[in-house]
């Protein structure tokens, strides 16, 4: 609907690339199919974030084969393949990542200047490569799953003191960009592994009853949330009230306005919790009734 009204209200030309190419009618039967994500398209279609759920669905379809392979080879597979999952995750940052933001901007009609200022060396691929992407990642959790079955590192991780000292550690890292992707799975495998093995104020915390409904509709809010930034990009620019795009070194702090984008984002997440919490309630939880 919106689409359409977009359309009428404004020229074609000033409909940006990316827009138009995620609202790409070719990509509804992989949309459909889960198959979004394998490389039939560019951008990330439609409802952008479940190409995530199109690499999982992709590892579902692989994971028996995985688990014939460990069972076959045991502890001795599991480690080879992380090792070789570092290895394509290096792969994906420094070769295919390149290659695969070159062909978006394209599509996207940005100019060398605007290329250039995007971030590089990351493992930002959602389509395509995505599927190494994913597929790395899925061998470091089962790795992961491999130490906590068999207890490893339990003494060493167990202590609460690690989950605010691994937050402040990526915190740290992030902002001065000093840890690479790939290295950043690693911390997360621990950081999980820590959850899993602690018995005191970690456990306690998140096993409250606010965090744990905030856990059960997380599917939900993240399947609705890039509609409806999608939907309020859209009707910004039906009613003309797109902000001026500030990039690079024009942003100034007297250019952005933190208070208001703090409320607004403050606001965007209430309303992301409360639709999710209606589709929770009436899509997903009875969708899953009935496929089981």
């Amino acid at each position: 609907m919106f689409g359409v009204s977009l359309l009428f209200r404004a020229k074609v030309e000033e409909v940006p690339g990316a827009v138009n190419n995620v609202l790409n009618n070719s990509a509804i039967p992989y949309v459909l199919t889960l198959t979004q994500a394998w490389g039939s398209h560019i951008e990330a279609t439609w409802n952008t974030a479940s190409w995530s759920i199109s690499v999982e669905w992709f590892l579902y379809l692989l994971m028996p084969f995985l688990v014939l392979f460990i069972a076959k080879y045991r502890k001795v597979a599991l480690w080879n393949l992380s090792i070789l999952s570092m290895g394509g995750l290096f792969l994906l940052m420094y070769v295919l990542e390149p290659v695969w933001i070159a062909e978006a901007a394209v599509l996207r009609g940005m100019d060398a200047e605007t290329l250039a200022k995007m971030p590089q060396n990351t493992i930002n691929v959602i389509t395509g490569p995505a599927l190494l992407r994913g597929f790395c990642g899925f061998t470091f959790g089962m790795l992961a799953y491999e130490i906590y079955r068999n207890n490893g590192f339990r003494q060493v991780l167990q202590p609460s003191i690690w989950f605010p000292l691994i937050w402040v550690f990526l915190a740290v890292c992030w902002y001065q960009d000093l840890l690479p992707d790939a290295f950043t799975i690693i911390v997360f495998a621990l950081l999980i592994l820590h959850t899993a093995y602690n018995e005191g104020f970690v456990k306690r915390t998140l096993n409250n009853r606010v965090l744990t409904y905030l856990g059960d509709i997380s599917y939900s809010i993240y399947m609705v949330h890039i509609p409806m930034i999608l939907i309020m990009f859209l009707m910004a620019m039906m009613n003309g009230n797109m902000p001026p795009i500030i990039e690079g070194e024009q942003a100034t702090e007297t250019a952005i306005n933190y208070l208001a984008n703090w409320q607004g984002a403050i606001l965007f997440f209430g309303i992301a919790i409360l639709i999710a919490s209606l589709t929770y309630r009436f899509i997903e939880k009875p969708a899953r009734k009935w496929l089981k």
